[in-house]
Formats: C-alpha cells, structure tokens, sequence
C-alpha cells in the first residue's frame, strides 16, 4: 500500500511504501492526476480528505521555477559569448576584419540582446 507522506505544515512531500518508514494517508487515490516527482506537487495542502492546491505556494514555485530557468539561460548565453570570444580579439588585434566575422558578430549581438531580455524581466519581477 502506498502512502502520502505530509510535512509540519500539511503540504504534500512523499509518496511511501510502508507506514512504519514514514507515517501518512494511506492512498494513491488522492493524488488524482498531481505528478509526485513535480516541484508543483509541493504546493498541494492535505484537508483531511483530499489533495486541495494552495494558490500562492502555486505561485511562488512557479516563480522559482521560472528564475532558475532564466538563469540557466543566461547562463548558457554567456557561455556561447565566451566561445567566440577569439573572433572580437583576432579582429581587435588587427588579424581579421568585421567582415569575416560578420555572422558571429550579429550572432553575439542576438545573445546579448537575449540576456539583457531576460535580466531586465527578471529584475521587473522582483
């Protein structure tokens, strides 16, 4: 038999095989279509019969989610700046022109613009 594991404060947290490893509410039935392995899962109070969502915990992780995921974005952006640096260093020391590194310097400037979206609407949010 599984059971659904609470923490202090109600909200879901586990799903256990044995009641002895984890005491809780015994039950798959009341997890419904909620994914246990989702963050979202966190957000989801026990009411004494049933699963019920609390908005703003809702909220919050979304939110999280969402500025880990713009991190990781920037994050990656600069990593692709990083690798081209050699086109802006050959042209800065004179040992290629614009020219030949037109594509990687538009491109550049594409990642930039991106990072600075992406840190401008984080810094809108909070």
């Amino acid at each position: 038999m599984y059971y659904l594991v609470f923490d202090a404060d109600g909200y879901f947290e586990a799903v256990t095989y044995s009641a002895e490893e984890r005491p809780g509410v015994p039950g798959v039935e009341a997890l419904g279509d909620l994914d246990c392995a989702s963050p979202y899962a966190r957000a989801y109070r026990w009411d004494g019969e049933r699963l019920v969502p609390d908005e703003d915990r809702l909220a919050e992780i979304e939110a999280r989610e969402r500025r880990e995921r713009n991190a990781a974005k920037i994050e990656g952006l600069k990593s692709k700046l990083s690798e081209t640096d050699y086109a802006v260093i050959k042209i800065a020391e004179g040992a290629a022109t614009r020219e030949e590194y037109a594509a990687v310097i538009a491109q550049r400037q594409a990642w930039r613009d991106e990072i600075n979206r992406l840190e401008k609407a984080e810094a809108a949010e909070g």
